[in-house]
């Protein structure tokens, strides 16, 4: 928004003023700032600026507001907060701060910004039911996947087994073929991790117009990759017991 802390302060100190994620303002019907409104817990409330760069892990909406509307809208007491956010100023020990108010408050939970990540991330792939339907989709698109490069090596290794024996008849050793077979899924994983790459671009960029919250880190990548590079190893393994146990006069028959 381009405004300082005694800007936003200011913009949002009226009664009943708040602030929403730019991408959610078509959803909500809001044409003018200032004018047009919504309805939080049976109270109106005034949309007064847009925040950019709006992401969650829910397609929920986002409002940003100051901490006495947030109460008034919640219907919760003056005193009552349920959690606050806190920086460390330049060169602290982030540890040690955390060590600090552990001790200093023991009945409140203090978390740093990683392990509140990973609490909210252990949540929702352990306590609800995302989690698991994650996980078998993935696991379904391996497998799929999986049994799809097989037979497609398995397929044009048996198309090609004549020429596989010819080349062993002519004095080709087991392993000089074999590598062909390696070089060929070489080839194809590296095609397929281009193609995916792009796939996963082209998708990221899509989902940067909407509300959805798309988080690629790079052990993600990392294990993509040593999966898709795993599963072309182990698909070629069939085709490469065919070769290794073809017989060089298999080029003779007809």
């Amino acid at each position: 928004m381009g405004l300082g802390r005694h800007d936003l302060d200011e913009l949002l100190r009226p009664d009943g003023n708040i602030l929403v994620g730019r991408k959610d303002r078509e959803k909500l019907g809001i044409t003018t700032l200032g004018v047009d409104g919504i309805e939080i817990v049976g109270r109106k409330a005034t949309v007064v600026g847009l925040v950019d760069d709006v992401h969650l892990f829910t397609t929920a909406g986002f409002v940003l507001t100051d901490l006495d509307n947030a109460r008034t809208f919640l219907r919760l007491p003056p005193n009552h907060a349920s959690y606050f956010v806190c920086k460390c100023r330049p060169g602290a020990d982030v540890d040690q701060v955390v060590r600090d108010l552990r001790a200093d408050f023991p009945e409140h939970d203090i978390l740093t910004a990683r392990a509140f990540h990973d609490r909210a991330a252990n949540y929702w792939s352990t306590r609800t039911g995302i989690g698991p339907v994650l996980m078998l989709s993935a696991a379904l698109a391996t497998l799929v996947g999986f049994m799809i490069v097989m037979l497609a090596f398995y397929i044009s290794t048996v198309d090609k087994l004549p020429i596989f024996a010819c080349m062993k008849a002519l004095g080709a050793s087991s392993a000089e073929v074999v590598s062909i077979l390696v070089f060929q899924v070489v080839i194809v994983f590296l095609i397929g991790c281009g193609l995916a790459g792009l796939g996963l671009h082209v998708a990221l960029r899509f989902l940067e117009d909407t509300t959805i919250s798309t988080v690629v880190t790079r052990q993600l990548v990392l294990a993509g990759v040593g999966t898709t590079a795993f599963c072309s190893a182990l698909s070629s393994l069939l085709s490469i017991r065919k070769v290794i146990n073809t017989d060089p006069g298999e080029a003779f028959r007809t």
